[in-house]
C-alpha cells in the first residue's frame, strides 16, 4: 500500500467548528514553512495552489510535474455529515509514499490532533521516528513540547467495517441496517 497516514474527524462537532479557524491558520503557516524549505506544495491534483479555505476545506498534494505527488490530503471544513448525528466520525487516509509533501501532511495532522485531542484520531503505520520531521516542525512553529507517541491511535477504533469500507456506527443506526447492508 505504501506509506500513509489515517485519521478520523468529526466535522459536525461543535469543538471542530470552534477550532477550525485556528487550525486553518496553522495549516497556512505549516504549508508556508514547508514551501520555504523548498518543498513544492500544490493543489489536490498536484498542480496549482493548495486549497486552504474556510468553507471549502484544506486540500493539497506534492508536485505532479516533479513526480512527487501521491494521494491528496483533504480535510473537511466544519459541517455535519449528511444524514448523521453531529458527532459522527469520518475516516480518511492519505498515501504519501513518503514524498516530500508528507512533511506538511504529518504536521497538519499532528497540529489537528494537538488542538482537538478528544474528537480526532490519527494513525501512522510506520514507526515513531517516521514523524520526527513533522513533530519538529510543529514544535518550531507553535512551541510546546514534542508531542509524544501516545498522540497516535487506531483511527478505526469503534468504526464498523462494511461492504463500502469503514463506517461510523451512528450512520448505520440512522440508516436502519447492519454493517453489511450498505
Amino acid at each position: 500500500m505504501g506509506y500513509s497516514h489515517s485519521f478520523t474527524i468529526q466535522p459536525g462537532h461543535d469543538i471542530y467548528a470552534s477550532m477550525w479557524p485556528g487550525l486553518l491558520e496553522d495549516a497556512v503557516t505549516i504549508v508556508d514553512a514547508v514551501k520555504a524549505k523548498g518543498i513544492e506544495i500544490n493543489g489536490p491534483s498536484g498542480l496549482g495552489t493548495p486549497r486552504l479555505h474556510p468553507s471549502r476545506g484544506i486540500a493539497f498534494n506534492g508536485s505532479r510535474i516533479a513526480g512527487s505527488q501521491c494521494d491528496s490530503f483533504h480535510l473537511d471544513s466544519p459541517a455535519p455529515i449528511a444524514g448523521a448525528d453531529r458527532s459522527c466520525r469520518r475516516y480518511r487516509y492519505v498515501k504519501t509514499d513518503a514524498n516530500p509533501y508528507d512533511l506538511a501532511v504529518c504536521a497538519v495532522l499532528l497540529r489537528m490532533k494537538m488542538l482537538m485531542p478528544d474528537i480526532v484520531a490519527v494513525g501512522n503505520p510506520g514507526v515513531w521516528d517516521d514523524t520526527a520531521a513533522g513533530r519538529s516542525l510543529v514544535v518550531d512553529l507553535f512551541g510546546g513540547p514534542d508531542p509524544g507517541p501516545d498522540l497516535f491511535a487506531d483511527p478505526t477504533d469503534g468504526l464498523v467495517l462494511s461492504l463500502s469500507g469503514w463506517v461510523d456506527p451512528q450512520l448505520l443506526e440512522q440508516a436502519g441496517g447492519p454493517a453489511g447492508s450498505r
